[in-house]
């Protein structure tokens, strides 16, 4: 069930009739799980709000800061995103998959299972944030960092990894094909490289 307060009367009739909202700052507020799929938003910052289960299915996000915001369990798949950050939020369980992702900011985010399967994006850095038992299968990654993060137990089958650097990130249990082709070209710790051999049932000599 929706609840709906703290919201701007004029940013709702603004997506209701034209679809598009512009320009707005919204603070404290609770979308949650209302349904805004295929609306864009433009130019405007979001703090410390409840958006727990909305939905913005095949919607667009351009210019937009999303600060102190629980977006866990958001579905924004088939989303284009340009120059979003989320700042200090909860994304647990966000559905981010087959989005058309560019300059994307997250930093400092709880992330756990999240899902980005078969989302190109490009000029992004995801740092410093947990996205545990998470999927970033299918991607097209370029020109994009991952930092300080933790990736344990998430999968990357079928998505390239070269020229990231992981070596600051935990990968322990991370998904991969069994020719480990996805890391070809990855900057890996050598405790990393050594795990994910083992893991592939390999014996270190010692």
């Amino acid at each position: 069930m929706s609840s709906r307060t703290g919201i701007p009367a004029d940013f709702l009739e603004a997506l209701s009739s034209d679809m598009e909202a512009e320009g707005f700052e919204i603070a404290g507020a609770s979308f949650r799980e209302e349904s805004f799929d295929g609306c864009i938003i433009r130019s405007s910052v979001i703090r410390s709000s409840d958006m727990s289960g909305v939905s913005f299915r095949g919607g667009a996000f351009t210019d937009v800061i999303f600060d102190g915001v629980d977006l866990s369990g958001a579905d924004l798949s088939e989303c284009l995103l340009s120059n979003v950050s989320f700042i200090s939020s909860k994304l647990t369980g966000i559905h981010l998959s087959r989005c058309r992702i560019k300059k994307l900011i997250i930093e400092d985010c709880i992330c756990r299972y999240s899902s980005f399967d078969e989302s190109a994006m490009a000029d992004s850095r995801l740092s410093s944030s947990d996205f545990s038992s998470s999927s970033f299968s299918g991607m097209k990654i370029s020109s994009s960092s991952i930092l300080q993060s933790e990736l344990s137990s998430s999968s990357f089958i079928r998505t390239g990894l070269a020229s990231l650097d992981l070596s600051g990130c935990s990968i322990d249990g991370i998904a991969l094909s069994e020719d480990l082709s996805e890391i070809k070209g990855a900057k890996l710790s050598f405790d990393q490289a050594i795990t994910l051999i083992r893991g592939k049932g390999a014996v270190i000599a010692e």
